[in-house]
């Protein structure tokens, strides 16, 4: 279809140029036949203007006479019409030679044009069939619980690792907080705090689980914010991927209050994610335009804005801590795979993070990462290798070696 469309139009653009070559021109010699045919027909209309009386002799004859100079005018004009019309009556020698150069010229233009700039070789896509391909692809994308292991696998935190900031006391506290909560399941008060704490922690995965019961408590009074904060920790658990869990929580706020700034920053990271930079480019710069300048939002924006140009993959959430983990780009590209290479994925991922370290230096929270890792994937030997590389880097330094040897116990590669 592509191809008779482009032809057509070819055509029109090749007709639109060539027919000012092609067209026969006559005009002067037939314009020069119709004055001569016109004062013959006045010379016959003065003899019967003579005939009915309508002029004198006299007047006749003087009419009769310029009529005939102008007869005899036309009649030498065209006579020497054949000689300049006849290079006009139709397209002969260079102006054909000229319309074959423009045609030879326009389709060699046009395909060299199209191979550099286009795909010859590939083959028609529908627009139907691209639609379901990308239905199918969407439904098929990690859910929040797949997306929330592959995390785990990569990143391998404790539960009593904190954050950067956040007072270790906090810990002890919030263990306790589930301890009480275990036997009064419906307070609501209780729950709410233990969400926000163990996200402070930077244990979303947990907090994620704490918010749905606060939501379960609410039942119908739960409103905007609760759904937001659903949401947030949802996707800060799943390492910045909008998974479709979280998706439904956005839009419930949304649909409840549209004008959270909260929500309305996550769907634009999940526009991103889905490919629709232009809508999520759109979102986030109304985000912007709102301020105020200090929200913690349109910092986040601002730093991540750039991603969603041309050329750049979308962005990703951010996390907290700050470790090499799945990007949105990495969940979506796994939803196509199989376990199988789902594992290959990880494993590659965990190369990259062993290859900078090695080379580049990192964080201690980077080398326990890189070792839990190894752990989770059965990989003794890499797992001693990098805590021992480990250990050297830190030398001295035993906040970082106790760090360092509690992921190593996790691996089961320290005592």
């Amino acid at each position: 279809m592509l191809w008779i469309l482009s032809a057509l139009l070819f055509l029109i653009a090749l007709l639109a140029i060539l027919l000012p070559l092609l067209r026969r021109r006559g005009g002067d010699a037939a314009r020069e036949a119709y004055d001569r045919q016109v004062y013959l027909d006045q010379l016959a209309e003065l003899d019967k203007d003579l005939d009915r009386g309508i002029l004198s002799a006299e007047e006749a004859e003087r009419s009769r006479a310029e009529v005939a100079r102008r007869l005899l005018r036309a009649d030498q004009e065209e006579r020497k019409a054949p000689a300049g019309s006849l290079a006009q009556d139709a397209p002969r020698g260079a102006t054909r030679i000229a319309a074959v150069a423009v045609l030879v010229l326009l389709a060699a233009l046009s395909w060299g044009l199209y191979a550099q700039i286009g795909t010859p070789s590939l083959p028609d896509q529908p627009l139907g069939p691209r639609l379901a391909q990308l239905a199918e692809a969407r439904e098929n994308r990690p859910r929040q619980a797949e997306a929330e292991d592959m995390v785990a696998q990569i990143r391998g935190l404790p539960d009593d690792s904190v954050p950067d900031g956040v007072d270790p006391a906090l810990v002890p506290l919030v263990d306790q907080l589930e301890e009480v909560l275990a036997d009064r399941p419906d307070d609501l008060r209780g729950h709410v705090l233990l969400s926000q704490n163990l996200a402070r922690l930077g244990r979303f995965a947990e907090a994620r689980r704490a918010q749905q019961r606060v939501i379960e408590i609410m039942n119908e009074d739960a409103g905007a914010a609760e759904f937001s904060d659903l949401a947030e920790f949802m996707i800060l658990a799943a390492g910045g991927y909008v998974s479709p869990e979280a998706e439904r929580a956005l839009a419930i706020a949304l649909a409840q209050d549209p004008t959270l700034p909260q929500p309305r920053y996550y769907s634009g990271l999940a526009l991103a994610q889905a490919g629709q930079t232009e809508l999520a480019l759109q979102l986030w710069m109304r985000l912007l335009e709102e301020g105020p300048d200090d929200a913690p939002w349109v910092q986040t924006i601002r730093s991540q804005i750039g991603d969603l140009m041309p050329g750049d993959g979308g962005p990703t959430a951010p996390t907290a801590p700050e470790l090499a983990g799945p990007s949105g780009s990495d969940m979506e590209a796994a939803a196509e795979m199989s376990a199988g290479d789902r594992a290959a994925m990880i494993e590659g991922m965990v190369a990259g993070l062993q290859e900078r370290l090695s080379t580049e230096g990192g964080t201690a929270a980077e080398w326990a990462q890189l070792i839990r890792a190894y752990g989770v994937l059965g990989q003794t030997r890499n797992a001693s290798d990098a805590w021992a590389a480990a250990r050297e880097a830190y030398v001295g330094d035993e906040a970082a070696l106790l760090e360092l040897r509690r992921a190593a116990q996790d691996a089961e590669v320290a005592n």
